[in-house]
């Protein structure tokens, strides 16, 4: 989990969600959302992974983009287990 904070994901600060929130870019395939696993167009630039903001076409209130971005999720995102595992 030390080494995970090197990693620019996790959002201590409204300011710092902002920042995640405002690099939010819709891409032009579609690719599994880390955190539900259902094909979202949409990712965090910063993080460089894909996140949720809607389901079935309705604004959701970004839940996957603010779970993506919380530390007490860290190892249930889809790719954290890469992360994980490179440590062992």
């Amino acid at each position: 989990f030390k080494k995970a904070w090197a990693l620019p994901r996790f959002c201590m600060t409204l300011e710092d969600m902002n920042n995640h929130l405002s690099n939010i870019i819709k891409l032009n395939n579609a690719m599994k959302c880390e955190v539900c696993g259902e094909k979202t167009i949409w990712r965090c630039d910063i993080c460089n992974k894909n996140v949720c903001t809607m389901s079935k076409r309705t604004w959701n209130g970004a839940k996957c983009v603010l779970t993506f971005h919380n530390e007490e999720f860290f190892g249930l995102v889809r790719s954290d287990f890469k992360s994980v595992q490179q440590e062992y």
